[in-house]
């Protein structure tokens, strides 16, 4: 936020160097203005007036990039990991868990096979 007040602040210097005089300049008013109108305009009831944050990036745009204590910003997944198709790893544990569930029914039933000759 600090940085693209100081370049807005730069970019006003810059468009004021270019007039002679200072009323030249305020009769080509720059995003200053539009600023400063933001910030002026009434709120409708049960509204909420414009954040500064908020009025500088509509006047001033949004940018990427690096925001202190943030870092860049989220990072989009690598090609790989959106990968639909099922690694060779995931098959083989699939198969495992399917051969372990079948080993698991079949001594269940084995279990109540031989409760049932108990009883």
């Amino acid at each position: 936020m600090a940085a693209r007040y100081r370049d807005h602040r730069n970019k006003c210097h810059k468009h004021f160097k270019k007039y002679l005089t200072i009323a030249l300049a305020k009769q080509n008013p720059y995003k200053h203005e539009k600023m400063l109108e933001l910030q002026k305009q009434p709120v409708p009831e049960g509204g909420q007036a414009l954040k500064e944050a908020e009025i500088c990036v509509q006047v001033l745009g949004s940018r990427s990039g690096y925001i202190k204590g943030l870092g860049h910003g989220p990072r989009p997944p690598s090609s790989s990991s959106k990968s639909t198709h099922k690694s060779h790893r995931e098959i083989e544990l699939e198969n495992e868990l399917k051969a372990t569930r079948e080993l698991l029914q079949s001594q269940e039933t084995q279990i109540q096979h031989q409760q049932s000759q108990i009883a």
